[in-house]
């Protein structure tokens, strides 16, 4: 792998395809947004990106003047095909640098995608703007310094605004959640999925210390997803219950929003698929001989709860 950087007019044309190609697939394919991606702005940009050997662009981005502010340099387009590696960082790092020492840039601008914001924030940006959609997509407008001591926003990332419930009435407390959350055998996870389509999946899981651990194999659509976008909203349902008197059910659901991560800690790991384990199994279940043999090759997933509401339905 190595990484490339030319001005518009130094690209090959299969350069030009390939960012092309890749840019369409990120953008249009993925996030399922129709809109003019090829806008004008490439003929004035240095390209930044890094390739495989056969030139397959795995992570690239943009940079150009900003058109009205002088000494402001801006970043656009930033992708990475191979998520979970690092590249993101890496070519956003690169992007920065160019900018500021080839560049001679004063600042920086870019109009992020909101979810994204915390990854900017990484690299020095802050936003600076209210939340906007374009394309149909929550963006913000994020500025960095030249110099990161001369920050004077001291802004940090502001929460998620999460809307309250409509039938308040119907609200339980956040002890009866977690109650919920606790005695459930199952639940509905959804995530960003391929091509912009949500991904909701039933799930085994277990709810420890105020986290959701969910457990999951090494591949496939959901870990991919959680890799590419860890905001998650997570679903359980009781068993409700049929009142004297009453010919219908009431039910009772508990709706978590956050983010979610791979467990790296073994030790974590371990504890949780244990837990699990005793969760679902009966007691003359082999724990260890299947921590043993499957252990290896499960994933779980950490979810940490940014907001839950719960809500007493009658079904009727």
């Amino acid at each position: 792998m190595e990484t490339v950087i030319k001005h518009f007019s130094e690209l090959t044309l299969k350069e030009l395809y390939e960012i092309l190609r890749a840019r369409e697939k990120v953008f249009v394919v993925e996030q399922n947004c129709a809109y003019q991606e090829i806008d004008g702005q490439d003929e004035d940009s240095v390209h930044i990106f890094m390739r495989e050997d056969d030139g397959t662009v795995l992570a690239y981005l943009r940079v150009f003047p900003k058109e009205g502010e002088e000494g402001t340099v801006q970043i656009g387009r930033v992708i990475t095909v191979s998520r979970g590696t690092g590249l993101g960082r890496k070519i956003l790092h690169e992007g920065v640098q160019y900018a500021l020492n080839e560049m001679k840039a004063e600042s920086l601008y870019l109009e992020a995608q909101r979810y994204a914001a915390g990854f900017y924030a990484k690299e020095g940006f802050r936003i600076n703007s209210e939340e906007f959609s374009e394309d149909g997509i929550p963006h913000v407008v994020m500025r960095r310094p030249a110099d990161l001591s001369k920050d004077n926003a001291a802004e940090d990332i502001p929460p998620a605004q999460f809307r309250p419930m409509r039938r308040f009435k119907q609200e339980v407390s956040r002890e009866e959640c977690e109650k919920i959350l606790s005695t459930a055998p199952r639940g509905t996870l959804a995530v960003h999925g391929d091509m912009g389509y949500p991904y909701a999946l039933p799930v085994n899981f277990i709810y420890l210390d105020g986290k959701v651990y969910i457990h999951g194999a090494k591949a496939g659509h959901k870990h991919d997803a959680v890799k590419r976008n860890p905001k998650v909203s997570f679903c359980v349902l009781d068993e409700g219950v049929k009142y004297e008197g009453e010919w219908w059910n009431t039910f009772v659901s508990v709706i978590c929003f956050g983010t979610v991560k791979i467990v790296e800690d073994e030790s974590l790991k371990d504890r949780t698929l244990r837990a699990l384990g005793l969760k679902y199994f009966p007691e003359d279940y082999d724990l260890e001989d299947d921590m043993l043999k499957n252990g290896p090759r499960a994933d779980v997933l950490e979810l940490s709860i940014e907001h839950m509401t719960g809500k007493r339905v009658r079904e009727k």
